[in-house]
């Protein structure tokens, strides 16, 4: 195993614990009420996610995403084929049932590099929204 994916692990793990220990679901029903119990034990509602921050929480790919306020959403980097691309990712509060979701758990300071999300992604995709509502 490489140290790449041994540290991605332990952010793994950690979340999964935390989601366990907490009685939270992975994956929320189609049209889920988010409780306030649900909050309670633990999950970041959106109105209280920092701008840039990275956050260790739950998804499909990765135990750590970057909260963009401009586009409202997550980003994250995720395995595609032989590559890494950085991908968006909506927070729980904005499942249609349909993709996957990000569960934010708790804020990180220091993001380990392998989960430095690429700026320059994320300013295309927002050019590239503009343009197509033009």
């Amino acid at each position: 195993m490489s140290d790449k994916s041994e540290g991605f692990m332990v952010e793994y793990n950690l979340a999964l614990d935390y989601l366990k220990e907490h009685d939270i679901p992975k994956r929320t029903p189609f049209q889920y009420d988010l409780e306030e119990d649900y909050y309670s034990k633990g999950i970041i509602r959106k109105v209280k996610l920092k701008d840039r921050q990275y956050y260790l929480g739950w998804c499909r790919n990765n135990p750590v995403a970057m909260w963009d306020k401009k586009t409202q959403q997550f980003w994250y980097i995720k395995p595609k084929f032989s590559m890494m691309i950085t991908t968006p990712i909506p927070h729980i509060e904005d499942d249609d049932g349909i993709y996957d979701v990000f569960i934010p758990i708790r804020e990180i300071e220091n993001p380990k590099k392998q989960y430095i999300v690429n700026d320059e992604v994320i300013e295309e995709h927002l050019k590239r929204i503009i343009n197509k509502n033009k």
